[in-house]
C-alpha cells in the first residue's frame, strides 16, 4: 500500500493538485468519466517554469479549442496572473496571442447542487 500525505493549508488550487497527482502516477484514464459527464476538458501538458519541471493542467470547456503551440517557454509570457474574468488572453513571448475560458466556476453552467448530485450519480 502505497500512502500519500496532504497539507491542505498550502494553498494548492484543483489543477496543481491533478497535477501533482498525475506526475506521481495517477491514472489520467480516470478523468475520463469526469470529462465526459461533465462537458469539460484536461490538457495535460510538461511545463518548465524557472527551472522547475511540473505537469500542468489546464480544466478547460470542451467545447472550446486551445490549440496554440505548448513548446514556449512558460515563464510569465504576459500573462496576467488575475484570474478574476472567466475570458481572458495570454500574449506569450514568441508573440502569439489567444484567449480562453477557465471551466472552474461553471459547474459548467451547473448550480453547486447539480454538480453534487452528479459527481454522486457518476459512483466516484
Amino acid at each position: 500500500m502505497v500512502t500519500l500525505a496532504f497539507d491542505g493549508r498550502t494553498g494548492a488550487s484543483g489543477d496543481m493538485l491533478l497535477g501533482a497527482l498525475l506526475a506521481a502516477g495517477a491514472d489520467r484514464s480516470a478523468l475520463d468519466v469526469l470529462e465526459r459527464e461533465l462537458g469539460v476538458r484536461y490538457d495535460v501538458a510538461e511545463t518548465t517554469r524557472c527551472g522547475i519541471s511540473a505537469t500542468r493542467v489546464e480544466v478547460v470547456l470542451a467545447d472550446e479549442s486551445t490549440s496554440h503551440d505548448r513548446s514556449h517557454d512558460q515563464s510569465d509570457g504576459g500573462h496576467s496572473q488575475d484570474h478574476s474574468d472567466e475570458i481572458h488572453s495570454h500574449e506569450g513571448t514568441e508573440g502569439h496571442a489567444h484567449e480562453h475560458t477557465h471551466a472552474e466556476g461553471h459547474g459548467p453552467e451547473r448550480s453547486y447542487g447539480e454538480v453534487v448530485d452528479l459527481v454522486e450519480s457518476m459512483g466516484l
